[in-house]
């Protein structure tokens, strides 16, 4: 599907005209996803950026809880200021390791406490995007709540801390991997997410290059949602099949090895 031929803002008279300039070739936006969703990339992105920066991270908190309190088997109970301020210089190594420039240039000047809310605001909602109690559900904690956390446990020590940032480790570089990957796969595609109808005569141009298909319930296939429409694609070039679910009765060609 090629982009749309552009047309100029002033003289739009239909809302097509007037996004014309917005969606673009939906071939060159699926090529873009797909590399972005490339398991070797993603792979990379979680063994070589993100879980280095978690290291990096926890070596330095870690480091930090030792000069700081000499021994693992030490209190942090009540130590809410000391642990925002190790929690700050393991926050810096982690976007520093993971390629995030001038953060630090960006902080240097606030007070203690600013620094420590706009590190752990960047992090824990912006890059990790904790989604509070239904990511604890599963296991997730941020860091903020790591740091109050121990600091109102009366039984928490420099131990007990370092135990639970290392537990998190793999699941935070996972759900920033995602995250990422979500983020650069859908930069072109997701403009569509308005209009699925778009995406979905696509498909059916594609559906019958590669041999017939039957389209069995038309108010179903009308109707997708752009996230449905998008499984759909993904299913189809795997050479699954698409079924009923989908409003369509066609089973795809095996993939070309």
């Amino acid at each position: 599907m090629m982009a749309a031929k552009k047309k100029e803002l002033h003289k739009a008279v239909t809302i097509d005209d007037y996004m014309s300039d917005y969606f673009g070739d939906l071939d060159e936006a699926f090529k873009h996803y797909d590399a972005h969703m490339d398991e070797k990339v993603q792979a990379n992105l979680r063994a070589n950026v993100f879980l280095p920066a978690q290291q990096e991270m926890y070596n330095t908190i870690s480091s930090e809880l030792k000069k700081e309190f000499k021994d693992d088997d030490a209190s942090i109970y009540g130590k809410k200021k000391e642990l925002k301020s190790i929690a700050v210089k393991g926050l810096l190594k982690f976007f520093e390791k993971a390629g995030y420039k001038g953060i630090e240039e960006k902080i240097k000047d606030l007070e203690a406490d600013d620094q420590y809310e706009r590190l752990i605001s960047l992090y824990d909602s912006q890059e990790l995007n904790h989604q509070g109690r239904d990511d604890l559900k599963n296991g997730l904690y941020s860091i903020r709540l790591l740091i109050d956390g121990h600091a109102k446990d009366k039984k928490a020590t420099v131990l007990t801390l370092k135990d639970a940032l290392g537990s998190q480790m793999v699941l935070h570089t996972n759900r920033l991997q995602s995250n990422y990957t979500f983020k650069r796969s859908h930069e072109k595609l997701g403009k569509y997410e308005s209009r699925p109808d778009l995406v979905g005569d696509y498909l059916k141009g594609k559906f019958k290059e590669r041999g017939s298909i039957d389209i069995s319930d038309k108010n179903k296939f009308q109707t997708h949602k752009y996230e449905t429409l998008i499984d759909m694609r993904n299913k189809f070039i795997k050479g699954e099949k698409l079924d009923e679910h989908y409003g369509i009765e066609y089973t795809a060609p095996k993939p070309k090895k």
